[in-house]
């Protein structure tokens, strides 16, 4: 924001000093396109059919638009005119009706396409609700990808008709301006053929019917120890080199870690793979219990006498989740408890505005706490400094690209080539 003591507008001269206080004047909202989606406005205790009876009207119990945009954007609801910045803008479009330029998808990939779909429909539907009730006098969409992804009814990676400038991923990595970015290239198991593309390429090919299904109710929870063996390599061959580039930083007196994402499809997948990373307790049928500490050294939650650290190196998270503003889901909060609490601790020991709503006795919601987390990962003296590791649900394909991310690892399927 341009008020805050690191901005950018600042630190970066974006902005002449004599004009600094012009912009502070302006009235800016961030929010995720994930908040238009419209809520609940009471809770029905009863069945209800039962409550509006047999013949009574359907009972409405979703916020209006009006009282969606009062929600999001209460700062704005007395202006007009309003100036819209779509960021990762190629999720943001109205698909094309009855477009079948991506031929028959199935599987995974059509997982993907249809929740493409469904987050680009909220998405624009909430800004077209916007200049409905405000006024929207300019739109300017930037991404690194302006293209339409599957799910939109075009064919994948067609340009954007609207844009203006195409200064492509491609270039800014050739000009230096974002992270060069290295996948695999070539394979080298034993009698592997020349031509065959690496298995870490497309991890998930190799890996993805032996891992747990949506919904950790249902079926057997997987052993951590017992995720597959390509997994566990990819894991660990990928973990060999962040070591060296934390010792890298170490030794140049970087204050804050590199980062490394693991992504997974969903909290199924990722609470194995978590405890795999991090360690956990592990219950004996004989009533005991013990810690089984992480396989990879550096992300470790507990120490050597196999008690947890004050501060985790690694964090378990459902961005998406997070993003949609919506309550936690109750396993999910079960399986974060332990952190929650131990950032809660270390958040009034750290003081600042969190530390005081905390001692004034206003309760502070684990989504929120989780959200401050991971909004300062990688940021010196906040509460998400030391996160070393972050193994998430559905975090968003741009993620790679923050400053301090150095290696990223997809359990699940992609339609890029980015991320496997």
């Amino acid at each position: 924001m341009p008020n805050d003591p690191d901005s950018y507008y600042k630190s970066r001269e974006l902005v002449p000093n004599d004009m600094l206080d012009d912009l502070n004047k302006a009235k800016i909202v961030i929010t995720n396109f994930h908040a238009f989606k419209l809520r609940e406005r009471m809770v029905l205790s009863g069945g209800r059919l039962l409550l509006q009876g047999r013949r009574g009207a359907p009972l409405e119990t979703l916020e209006t638009e009006g009282q969606m945009l009062q929600r999001v954007m209460p700062e704005l609801m007395d202006l007009r005119k309003i100036l819209v910045i779509n960021d990762e803008a190629h999720q943001n479009y109205r698909e094309k009706p009855g477009g079948d330029g991506e031929g028959t998808l199935k599987g995974d990939e059509k997982k993907e396409a249809e929740k493409n779909k469904e987050s680009a429909r909220l998405w624009i539907s909430g800004l077209e609700t916007v200049n409905r009730k405000l006024g929207v006098t300019r739109v300017f969409d930037l991404s690194a990808t302006p293209f339409f992804l599957s799910g939109s009814g075009y064919i994948e990676g067609t340009l954007f008709p609207w844009t203006m400038s195409d200064f492509s991923l491609m270039d800014a990595i050739e000009c230096g301006i974002v992270k060069l970015l290295r996948v695999p290239v070539a394979q080298n198991l034993p009698g592997a053929k020349d031509d065959e593309l690496p298995m870490f390429r497309e991890l998930w090919k190799h890996i993805g019917k032996k891992m747990p299904k949506k919904g950790r109710g249902k079926g057997a929870v997987l052993d951590p120890l017992s995720i597959p063996v390509e997994l566990q390599t990819a894991l660990q061959a990928l973990y060999g080199h962040y070591d060296k580039t934390y010792q890298l930083w170490k030794k140049a007196g970087i204050k804050v870690p590199p980062c490394f994402i693991v992504i997974c499809n969903n909290t199924a997948t990722s609470k194995p793979v978590y405890d795999y990373i991090s360690g956990f307790v592990r219950e004996n049928e004989d009533g005991t219990s013990n810690v089984v500490n992480g396989r990879l050294e550096l992300f470790r939650n507990y120490d050597e006498h196999d008690n947890p650290l004050s501060r985790p190196n690694t964090l378990l998270i459902d961005s998406e989740q997070l993003e949609s503003g919506e309550a936690l889901d109750k396993n999910f909060g079960k399986l974060a408890t332990d952190e929650i609490e131990r950032f809660k601790r270390e958040a009034l020991e750290r003081g600042g505005d969190l530390a005081n709503q905390l001692m004034a006795g206003k309760e502070i919601d684990d989504a929120t706490l989780l959200c401050e987390v991971m909004n300062t990962v990688g940021k010196f003296v906040t509460l998400g400094e030391s996160i070393r590791c972050v193994v998430s649900v559905s975090m968003l394909t741009e993620g790679w690209d923050t400053n301090t991310v150095t290696h990223v690892l997809g359990v699940r399927a992609f339609g890029t080539q980015l991320l496997c």
